[in-house]
């Protein structure tokens, strides 16, 4: 499969580029962005890391938002 990369592999990339921006930055944007790349990039043939993308950018967005608010709530205290 050498030179033959499906059409969806940027979009791949990018999903998972984004669901990793999620738990650094702003998780309430870069995650829904990253789950849209993830959805393109399974209609486009990637099915695999488009699927693993939007798991990534859920998960990760989820986490980093628990993370903040535990620390906001430790701050206040």
């Amino acid at each position: 499969m050498e030179g033959k990369q499906s059409p969806g592999r940027t979009y791949s990339i990018l999903s998972l580029v984004f669901a990793g921006l999620s738990l650094i930055v702003l998780p309430i944007i870069f995650g829904p962005i990253g789950v849209i790349f993830g959805v393109i990039a399974t209609i486009k043939g990637d099915k695999k890391l488009g699927i693993t993308g939007i798991i990534l950018s859920v998960v990760l967005a989820v986490l980093s938002t628990l993370i903040a608010m535990y620390l906001l709530s430790q701050r206040g205290a």
